[in-house]
């Protein structure tokens, strides 16, 4: 007899949006980004996958993304305010 043993994870968590992901034996087999306010049934305003090669396209593709704005906002001398400073 074989014995197997699945460890799975269930994560989620609310910053500008709701996320939630899923992961088992250390792969992500769900992963879902809703806007504020919506939810999954919600079309346009998530993103829902459990196809680990696209979530990872994605994955590499938004941090390519975010790099170039980076890049840029630094570029043209953009300055992030603080807290302090909008108070």
């Amino acid at each position: 007899m074989n014995r197997t043993t699945e460890h799975k994870i269930e994560l989620s968590w609310n910053q500008e949006g709701s996320y939630s992901a899923t992961i088992v034996n250390g792969a992500v087999t769900l992963l879902n980004f809703c806007a504020i306010g919506k939810g999954s049934e919600d079309c346009g305003s998530c993103l829902t996958s459990i196809d680990l090669k696209y979530l990872e396209a994605i994955h590499q593709n938004l941090g390519e993304l975010f790099k170039e704005i980076e890049e840029e906002r630094k570029r043209l001398g953009h300055v992030y305010r603080t807290d302090e400073e909008e108070a």
